[in-house]
């Protein structure tokens, strides 16, 4: 298995719906900013702000507000804190549950993410991906950084860094 590079400067994240209401939406955090997630049209990346609700006709919009699965997503479910260049707290501010790559949490402090980054899931309902977004300039250089430590590998090399 190839270990994945951590981006330690990105000054910009991609929070990206996978599943659910929020498929295809995606919302840019900045450094320094605070977002909530969940059903209520106040939060940051709402549901009910989605492309997916929006563009419902009335009658079904209706319907989606007294459907079980979109009501497990709480009014405010997530806040995602971009505390510092590299520094990302994920709080679950909900009763339904927040999961970051499968595991539960109610609060997590991530250093460093890899291009990739993670996948949050609200509830059972709702399913995102909260990445680096990075200049095209770093992606270059952080696929190059890939590219090789996957060279270093596949020869049984360790690469030692010259001080």
């Amino acid at each position: 298995m190839i270990a994945a590079n951590k981006i330690e400067g990105f000054d910009r994240l991609q929070l990206t719906g996978l599943d659910g209401f929020l498929r295809n939406d995606t919302l840019v955090i900045r450094l320094g900013e605070v977002i909530v997630v969940g059903r209520s049209r106040t939060c940051d990346f709402s549901t009910r702000r989605s492309k997916r609700f929006l563009t419902a006709p009335a009658e079904e919009q209706r319907r989606i507000l007294y459907d079980r699965k979109f009501n497990k997503v709480s009014r405010q479910h997530t806040r995602i804190s971009f505390l510092a260049r590299g520094q990302v707290e994920i709080r679950d501010i909900s009763r339904n549950g927040t999961w970051v790559d499968g595991t539960r949490v109610d609060r997590l402090l991530l250093k460093g993410l890899d291009g990739l980054g993670v996948e949050l899931r609200l509830a059972d309902a709702e399913r995102m991906r909260l990445r680096p977004l990075l200049t095209e300039a770093e992606e270059t250089a952080d696929e190059g950084m890939a590219e090789a430590t996957t060279a270093d590998e596949q020869s049984g090399l360790e690469t030692i860094a010259d001080d």
